[in-house]
């Protein structure tokens, strides 16, 4: 299959990039549907007296393979125990998924973005259609999740209620802290002393202040920038919840298409399209909490040699 030029001649794209990111985004489609009911369906188990959501939620669970979340289903029928077990359990996993669906959609729009011109316009344009029909699932899921805690405040007035209330936050906290800072009993590196520059300058504890803890993220990434030694390539450090979170990490099929993209772009001297394209995902999943690291990765990339590698 060869590769076709955009119009404006400034990236070359292989056609199964379309084609990948249609498959990918018809994946995310179903995978999301089934979350969000899901979790509409928990959701309801929260406020239905009965123990009828929740054998619903059993067996949605049990459909999709979630041996875990049909076991936490059973549990939450029994009283009291449920409430404070069961319930609270659902909640951390499931927007532990839900999050983690969200990254992948977000993956897929910085890719869309910074690749749109290059794609086929019949193309561009089922993409753009498919996206704009994922952030609609995903607002009700934001939707259903706003009312839910609107009316849980109601709820944890009582002193039952703010102790159920308590142990669901720590619970998701558990679940979303910071895996590897946690895993070695180590604050992360805060913000303000994350350092940018060269992979073997950001990554290990020598590069971090004492009983700290932080991941080295190349950008663009590692195995899609080959021209340059590993030490060698632009990185800065991330929280490690964060670092698992981007689009360049994991061996996921939306991590492999945009790390083939990111490679595509290099060959063609636009790396800096790709620490670009990074950028963009970041500030979809994080805000400005990484734009200091991406300007000085730009000075960094700016003053690399790389005609020497």
């Amino acid at each position: 299959m060869g590769l076709t030029r955009n119009t404006a001649g400034d990236l070359v794209l292989n056609p199964s990039v379309g084609t990948r990111m249609e498959d990918l985004l018809s994946r995310l489609n179903t995978d999301m549907m089934l979350a969000v009911g899901q979790g509409l369906t928990d959701i309801a188990g929260i406020f239905d007296p009965t123990p009828f959501s929740d054998i619903a939620g059993g067996l949605f669970s049990l459909v999709r393979g979630d041996f875990v979340g049909a076991g936490l289903s059973v549990v939450s029928i029994v009283p009291y125990v449920g409430d404070a077990i069961g319930k609270t359990g659902k909640f951390a996993k499931l927007f532990r998924a839900i999050e983690k669906m969200q990254d992948r959609l977000k993956s897929m729009k910085a890719l869309f973005k910074h690749v749109e011109k290059g794609l086929d316009p019949a193309t561009a344009k089922r993409i753009k259609k498919a996206i704009a029909e994922l952030d609609a699932l995903n607002q009700k899921w934001e939707s259903a999740v706003e009312g839910a805690r609107d009316r849980l405040e109601g709820l944890f007035k009582s002193k039952k209620g703010k102790n159920l209330r308590d142990r669901a936050n720590a619970r998701i906290r558990d679940r979303n802290v910071e895996g590897c800072a946690r895993k070695h009993q180590r604050d992360t590196v805060p913000d303000d002393e994350k350092k940018t520059g060269a992979h073997k300058n950001t990554k290990g504890p020598d590069n971090r202040p004492d009983d700290t803890y932080a991941e080295s993220n190349h950008s663009p990434a590692n195995s899609a920038n080959k021209k340059v030694p590993t030490d060698e390539g632009g990185a800065f450090q991330m929280d490690s919840h964060d670092h698992s979170r981007a689009a360049t990490t994991g061996s996921s099929r939306e991590a492999k298409l945009y790390r083939d993209v990111q490679e595509d772009m290099i060959n063609q001297g636009k790396l800096q399209d790709a620490v670009d394209m990074d950028r963009t995902d970041s500030q979809l999943k994080f805000g400005d909490k990484y734009d200091p690291q991406f300007d000085q990765l730009d000075d960094f990339w700016d003053d690399a040699k790389l005609a020497e590698f």
